[in-house]
């Protein structure tokens, strides 16, 4: 078995004004070497690659610290998708940690 993470921040469903920062964490008992999040502007589907927005399919390497991953967002007011999976040195998370969220008016 893979090793599964939790997206911590933001929570499902959550509204919320920006800039913010994602946080997750990496489960147990896997030593993590990479996250993928996948974040999806769901007004016309395209997805951040951390410089733009894509029609292709793009993640991004969010910071690792000890306990949490993070990744700072600034985007604008609408509704987007949020991804993760972790990736040890033998394994990947089956069936990413996922949500959605509305990003608000400050």
């Amino acid at each position: 078995n893979g090793p599964v993470g939790h997206i911590l921040y933001p929570t499902p469903g959550e509204q919320l004004p920006g800039p913010f920062t994602v946080r997750g964490d990496y489960g147990s008992g896997h030593e993590i070497e990479n996250v993928r999040v996948v974040l999806l502007r769901l007004a016309d589907r395209k997805y951040w690659d951390g410089n733009e927005w894509t029609s292709d399919w793009s993640y991004i390497n969010p910071s690792l610290g000890s306990d949490e991953w993070e990744l700072e967002v600034d985007v604008e007011p609408g509704d987007y998708f949020l991804s993760s999976r972790l990736q040890s040195s033998d394994s990947i998370q089956g069936v990413p940690a996922k949500l959605s969220f509305r990003v608000t008016e400050d």
